[in-house]
């Protein structure tokens, strides 16, 4: 598969070269994060296998299931370089626009990726996670089962006990603490929580959540 896809991009690449389009296009890569097959830590009693991959993956808030690469391509107006700015999926839409030179709405929760103003300001980026296949019309929030938010090296992921009547409540019902810190500086795969450490980073981290979560709760 991997193979596969680099082919096909370097096809797609290659189409637009042919066609003198390169440098009037910016390319988007991302990818839907998969899920780990096999426990990367057999001894954590919070990776234990499910239905053939790992909890801790796909469908929740860890490493593993909210993080993956994004990388634009243009050139002659993109920089190549590994940014060490903070980007999420809710960025590609007002990026799009913008190098479309067009102006998207100012109450979007993304940035323009292509303006290094925007991408120095940006202090955190959030996220969700709901139950994975069931949800209530009317009332998003009556499914939640995490608020994350990452703020410079540090993540904290809040626990909710939203409904799920679905076979995939195993993916989060083993979770029961409220709250996990992680340092992704020095600890990238998130094996050293950190609560009872630092519990004031905590308590302001969750407040910066709670906002987050109520003014996107009101659209």
């Amino acid at each position: 598969m991997c193979e596969w896809l680099d082919e096909t991009c370097g096809e797609l690449l290659g189409y637009l070269d042919g066609k003198g389009l390169r440098e009037n296009t910016l390319v988007v890569y991302t990818c839907d994060n998969g899920w780990s097959t096999a426990s990367s830590n057999q001894e954590d009693p919070n990776q234990k296998l499910w239905r053939s991959y790992a909890q801790r993956t796909k469908g929740s808030p860890y490493e593993g299931g909210v993080r993956n690469p994004i990388l634009l391509s243009w050139p002659g107006k993109v920089k190549v370089e590994d940014s060490p700015y903070l980007a999420h999926a809710v960025d590609l839409f007002p990026t799009i626009v913008s190098a479309a030179g067009g102006t998207p709405p100012e109450e979007l929760p993304g940035v323009n990726l292509l303006d290094a103003d925007s991408r120095k300001e940006r202090k955190a980026v959030f996220g969700v996670v709901h139950a994975t296949h069931n949800m209530t019309l009317g009332d998003h929030n009556d499914t939640l089962q995490y608020v994350w938010c990452i703020e410079g090296k540090w993540k904290l992921i809040k626990r909710f006990h939203g409904t799920d009547v679905s076979q995939y409540k195993a993916l989060h019902q083993w979770d029961q603490e409220p709250f996990h810190l992680y340092d992704l500086e020095n600890d990238p795969h998130e094996k050293n929580d950190l609560v009872k450490k630092f519990p004031q980073i905590v308590s302001r981290m969750d407040q910066m959540m709670d906002g987050w979560l109520e003014k996107t709760s009101k659209k």
